[in-house]
């Protein structure tokens, strides 16, 4: 009805759900103006913690074996991820000495600390290899449709032999944020949606 809605936020899903149009202000001058997905995905492009490369090197390690040592996360898909899209990273660390069942995994937990999805090399088959020639070595890491909800997250990265024995951890290596895909509905991205997974429902008439 003629009325312009000027909605300033932060949230990057909900302005791409939301505005047509968006407008990026940097250090009070405008600095892009055009369709709302596309001034946000250049803006996510610049954050480092959306660069392809995250670098393990400053990050504040838990465990502290001398024979594994996480490197760095590669994107091998788009960043920033997108909701229900493709994901694909690789995992470079370094072997000093020989260990045995080695299991690599990723996770994303809140910026609060709450663990919301875990993947994990050994968790369909149960291979972990014994790698005993020191060196570089990687490991690719690929899900088909990503389930987490728009919204930042924290990214874990770790390594562990065996069950509980933990090699390396690199806790909150970087803060990603994950936008609305195509199929994203925009009901999931106004409200803390967390993960959302396919499921089989009937409806029926008692």
């Amino acid at each position: 009805g003629g009325r312009t809605v000027l909605f300033v936020s932060h949230n990057m899903g909900v302005i791409t759900t939301l505005c047509p149009k968006a407008m990026w202000l940097h250090k009070g001058a405008l600095h892009r103006t055009g369709k709302a997905r596309d001034v946000v995905n250049e803006y996510l492009t610049l954050n480092p913690s959306n660069t392809p490369l995250i670098d393990f090197s400053n990050v504040i390690r838990r465990n502290a074996d001398v024979r594994l040592r996480l490197q760095s996360l590669t994107w091998l898909s788009n960043v920033p991820p997108q909701h229900g899209q493709p994901l694909r990273a690789r995992i470079a660390f370094r072997i000093e000495s020989p260990v045995d069942d080695v299991t690599v995994g990723i996770g994303f937990s809140t910026l609060e600390g709450i663990r919301l999805l875990t993947y994990e090399t050994d968790y369909q088959d149960g291979f972990r290899p014994c790698l005993t020639t020191p060196g570089l070595y990687s490991v690719d890491f690929e899900v088909d449709a990503l389930p987490l909800a728009p919204a930042i997250y924290a990214l874990d990265v770790g390594c562990r032999s065996g069950d509980t024995y933990g090699l390396d951890f690199a806790q909150n290596a970087a803060q990603i944020e994950i936008i609305p895909g195509p199929t994203t509905p925009g009901y999931i991205v106004r409200q803390d949606a967390g993960t959302r997974l396919h499921s089989r429902w009937t409806w029926k008439t008692v």
